[in-house]
């Protein structure tokens, strides 16, 4: 029987990418002279990960309002998220990760191609 994950709350379902797309990388770009140094402190040791969202809960509740603020991320967005957040649920052999809209650190958006260059 298949199966619908519905999240409550301000959850988000999450199809985390494969072990080996899901690697940091680190990108840096040096122009002539310059030199970039980023200095990370010890206790932020830990790895980003992506994951397309699968599933989106109604929002958090505002008692005040009594109304839902809507989590501003849908189905289909891809994110990023450290490792050491969410919840991992296996269904039908497929793995999902369960977390918090506050858990995700950014989402991740194509640029739109460069314009040409005017002759």
């Amino acid at each position: 029987m298949p199966l619908n994950l519905v999240p409550l709350g301000n959850r988000i379902v999450c199809k985390p990418f494969p072990p080996e797309e899901n690697y940091p990388t680190f990108h840096l770009q040096a122009a002539a002279q310059i030199v970039v140094a980023i200095r990370v402190p010890q206790s932020a040791n830990r790895y980003i990960f992506e994951a397309e969202i699968v599933a989106v809960g109604p929002g958090s509740f505002d008692h005040k309002k009594k109304k839902y603020i809507p989590i501003q991320l849908k189905p289909g967005d891809v994110v990023q998220y450290p490792n050491d957040k969410g919840v991992t649920l296996v269904m039908n052999e497929e793995e999902y990760l369960i977390l918090e809209d506050v858990d995700v650190l950014v989402k991740v958006e194509q640029l739109p191609p460069a314009p040409a260059p005017a002759e």
